[in-house]
């Protein structure tokens, strides 16, 4: 059962508005350079941003449907040992044996923190374990796009950033999910998130 959404700042408004910011800065910063975009770098940023954006978003809904913060953290962090495994079946690269270990290791991981002090597995954790393969894809095409020779590593950064953010504004014009209410701690991270 998915708990009620809090109108104080709802996680949206916060995507929305951290990659909106992000976005401009760096837009302002290499506006010269990103002018110059050509059609891999339009595409390669797309399917990042998307990838990304799924990460961030499904991450959030797992919260919203039960996941604790800590396992949240925890099965997130599996991204790491599913990128090796999804580039070997997307660009034929075979892992070496520290990431056979390395996964193996983060399934007994994610078993024992899914069964501490007899908590139960939701639908959240089976959300955010999604949303960690976003990540992990996400991870593996930024690898691969960016040491492409036509590619600049600035503008796939700005690309996936503003996708993210259109996906965002998207989700909330969607959802409603407008604040009613803010709270200054919470606008201040918002954007030192978006600047840093």
């Amino acid at each position: 059962r998915r708990p009620p959404r809090s109108t104080l700042f709802p996680y949206t408004t916060l995507f929305r508005s951290r990659f909106t910011i992000a976005a401009v800065i760096l837009l302002a910063v290499y506006f010269k350079k990103i002018k110059n975009i050509n059609k891999n770098e339009l595409k390669h940023g797309i399917i990042m941003g998307v990838a990304l954006f799924g990460g961030y978003y499904l991450q959030v809904l797992g919260m919203e449907y039960g996941s604790t913060a800590g396992k949240c953290a925890f099965l997130s962090a599996t991204f790491c040992v599913m990128v090796p495994f999804l580039s070997w079946g997307v660009f034929k690269k075979v892992p070496d044996k520290y990431s056979v270990i390395a996964a193996i290791l983060c399934i007994i991981g994610v078993a024992l923190v899914s069964i501490e002090n007899g908590a139960h597995i939701t639908v959240g954790d089976g959300i955010i374990l999604i949303s960690a393969f976003f990540y992990a894809v996400n991870i593996m095409f930024t690898s691969e796009f960016s040491t492409r020779e036509n590619n600049d590593t600035i503008i796939l950064a700005f690309l996936q950033i503003a996708v993210v953010a259109i996906l965002s504004w998207l989700i909330v014009i969607i959802k409603g999910d407008i604040p009613q209410a803010y709270n200054i701690r919470a606008v201040m991270g918002v954007v030192y998130l978006g600047v840093f």
